[in-house]
């Protein structure tokens, strides 16, 4: 069984399976991991963070 969203069926009282709740914990890791690294590697990308020379 394919659960979309598995908060439905917990406010309808309904019980859902560890199956179920692991994959969409899984999902939402990836998720936002994944846009969190993609605003990093924006952010990062336009920035100078280091110069490898020194002025003296």
């Amino acid at each position: 069984m394919f659960v979309v969203s598995p908060i439905e069926f917990l406010t309808e009282g309904r019980s859902i399976s560890m199956q179920a709740m692991l994959g969409t914990i899984f999902r939402q890791i990836l998720v936002g991991s994944g846009l969190l690294s993609l605003a990093g590697m924006g952010i990062f990308s336009q920035r100078e963070l280091a110069t490898g020379q020194t002025k003296s």
